[in-house]
């Protein structure tokens, strides 16, 4: 019986040691078949690029996959357990550790960006995602880690990041503005300086372009960056400037972009330029020119004219030399030499349009000129107060003074005009120095210039008059004030002295003409002007001009003067007169326009025969011009057509008869 029953313990006793060695097989089998699922899993976690490893404290490592050891150069076994100070710098240690230590305080996943120095020395930027594993208490076992190398891509971003501020930069320092519209016309992008412009649109991104910029509900017309998404090329527009502003005129261009992969257009890049000083400077060029071209038209007509006139005044003067002084027709030879110089002031006007209308320059004290001009017009107008404010000391400019007063007069006349009820003229003289840019739109060299402002309180002018002011036969008054050609004739005498005039007005307060006049250094001329009185002589005169009008009147004057008289009707026929009989002619009269052979070319041939043969230059132009290249070439004096007999008797002995 006891041995049953010890059999029956000992049978107990071995079941319970095979259960227990059963239980320990099924463990064994779990631990095996967990063994080789990690292993499985670190296979696997061996064949990809991403850094994985297992962290079993802040500090030490678990398992690594072939990735983070390959990084420092390493086999995975030889990283197992390995403390982080002995893998890592002590910096890049201390970074990786305190966040390791907030997963183990926190129990939560982090994301970190650490710093690792690779085998080769190279530094690396990792971003690690490292997750906690709890067990049933909620404690961290360890710790999951799986990081991506993400230098270059933060190189990129970082590279990016400076090209876009950079862009930025660029943008904002573009001097014009500048704003991106898209495919709605509706504003994404603008520059400091658009900003500036339409800052009382306020805030201008996500507008619409149109309303923006232009207060319109709907898209302009003409609109460039309308033609720009219809044509996918570049389109410019002229509009008028921003109201309250400098920019009275800006140049819109619009530059399509293109999606080149869809090969479409998806917006506009506006680029607005204010271009007001160059619309300026070509309407002041398209000016000039147009006063050239009339310039050219007036002085033909002028010179034709003065030889007509020359025709009249020397009939004139041959019947008045041949009656008695108490002879009743000299009255009327008298009106009709009165009729001829009014006609002679008409040409002058004329030709102070013209290029190259200046007369006799000589060194004038313009203080002088504008004080003595302006007290003689104050004494004809009560009404107007005037006010002088001179530069100190002479301020001379070779000027025509007879001209010169002209336009003075067209001015103080046209201001008290414009002051119908009275008012204030004021009148200002400056020595000024004019840079390239001023200079150039008027094609005058830069320098110092005497600067003649005139200004009144008159009722203004509009824009379009303004533009008009100096266009011949342009006036705003009616027909009993005059012909128009008052300060269309000052523009052409002041840009024949080599300076301009300009004029800035606004309706309701006044205008402003500012005359500019090249300064001299030479001293004021104080000497008298030559007697008129009738001076004969008995030389021969050889008369050389190709109107046959102009020929049987000269003729005439100077057989009356008691001279000689030879004719060349040309240049050819006078070089050969010249030739045949040149020590016999005391003096030439020779006309400066003449078909075939002109005044220039008659003279320098007459020259190289007889150096010293006395000439007589005289035309319908006036001085300046191809008549002052001859005067500078050694001729001997020059006569403005339409001339009296008294005043080639005088330039005749004035060069005969020098003052020694």
């Amino acid at each position: 019986m006891q041995d049953a029953d010890k059999s029956r313990e000992e049978l107990l006793e071995e079941l319970l040691l095979l259960r227990q060695r059963n239980t320990e097989l099924e463990r064994a089998r779990e631990t095996h078949d967990a063994s080789a699922k990690i292993d499985e899993h670190l296979l696997l976690l061996d064949t990809i690029d991403t850094h994985v490893f297992y962290l079993s404290d802040p500090s030490t490592y678990g398992m690594v996959n072939k990735a983070h050891a390959d990084f420092f150069g390493a086999h995975k076994r030889d990283l197992a357990y390995k403390n982080l100070y002995d893998m890592l710098s002590t910096e890049e240690a201390i970074v990786c550790e305190q966040g390791n230590l907030r997963i183990f305080r926190e129990k939560k996943q982090i994301v970190t960006e650490e710093w690792m120095q690779r085998a080769d020395g190279e530094k690396r930027l990792f971003r690690f995602t490292k997750t906690p594993r709890l067990d049933e208490n909620s404690d961290v076992v360890y710790v999951v880690c799986t990081g991506e190398d993400i230098t270059d891509s933060m190189q990129a971003r970082e590279e990016l990041r400076a090209n876009k501020h950079f862009l930025e930069n660029v943008i904002e320092s573009i001097q014009d503005g500048m704003s991106v519209l898209d495919r709605e016309y509706t504003i994404v992008h603008t520059n400091a300086v658009m900003r500036e412009w339409y800052k009382e649109s306020g805030p201008l991104v996500g507008q619409k372009c149109f309303k923006a910029y232009h207060g319109n509900d709907t898209a302009c017309d003409p609109c460039p960056t309308r033609r720009a998404f219809a044509s996918g090329k570049t389109e410019s527009n002229l509009v008028p400037g921003l109201p309250g502003s400098s920019a009275e005129w800006l140049e819109v261009f619009s530059y399509p972009l293109k999606d080149q992969e869809k090969d479409e257009i998806t917006g506009v890049v506006e680029f607005v330029r204010d271009v007001t000083d160059r619309v300026k400077l070509q309407k002041q060029i398209i000016q000039v020119q147009k006063m050239e071209a009339i310039g050219t038209l007036a002085g033909g007509i002028a010179h034709d004219f003065n030889n007509l006139l020359l025709g009249m005044q020397g009939r004139a003067s041959l019947m008045g030399v041949d009656l008695a002084t108490d002879d009743p027709h000299q009255e009327h030879i008298k009106a009709i030499e009165d009729h001829i110089r009014s006609a002679t002031g008409l040409t002058k006007q004329l030709l102070g349009i013209a290029r190259g209308g200046k007369y006799e320059p000589k060194p004038i004290d313009l203080n002088a000129l504008v004080t003595e001009s302006v007290t003689m017009f104050g004494r004809t107008r009560k009404e107007i107060q005037i006010g002088l404010k001179m530069a100190p000391g002479p301020v001379v400019a070779e000027v025509d003074r007879s001209q010169i007063e002209q336009v003075l007069l067209n001015i103080y006349v046209n201001a008290a005009q414009a002051m119908a009820g009275g008012g204030e003229l004021s009148i200002e003289t400056r020595i000024v120095i004019l840079d390239e840019a001023s200079c150039q739109p008027h094609e005058v060299p830069p320098g110092h210039y005497v600067r003649i402002a005139a200004r009144d309180t008159g009722i203004g002018m509009d824009e379009m008059t303004r533009q008009r002011i100096f266009d011949p036969f342009f006036t705003t008054k009616d027909k009993e004030w005059g012909t128009g050609l008052g300060l269309a004739s000052a523009y052409g005498i002041i840009k024949n002295h080599n300076g301009f005039i300009t004029v800035s007005s606004e309706v309701g307060r006044g205008s402003t003409f500012t005359i500019f006049l090249p300064v001299s250094k030479k001293d004021v001329n104080h000497g008298p002007d030559a007697p008129t009185r009738i001076v004969k002589g008995s030389e021969t005169v050889l008369l050389v001009d190709d109107e046959e009008m102009i020929i049987q009147v000269g003729q005439a004057m100077l057989r009356k003067l008691g001279y000689q008289v030879l004719v060349a009707e040309g240049g050819p026929q006078a070089i050969e007169m010249v030739s045949a009989r040149g020590d016999a002619i005391d003096l030439v009269i020779l006309d400066l326009i003449m078909p075939h052979m002109d005044g220039g070319k008659v003279f320098d041939q007459i020259r190289q025969k007889y150096p010293a043969m006395p000439i007589l230059l005289s035309s319908g132009y006036a001085i300046e011009g191809q008549a002052a290249e001859i005067m500078s070439r050694g001729c001997n004096g020059f006569i403005q057509k339409p001339f009296s007999i008294a005043d080639v008797s005088q330039k005749i002995r004035q060069i005969l008869d020098p003052v020694s």
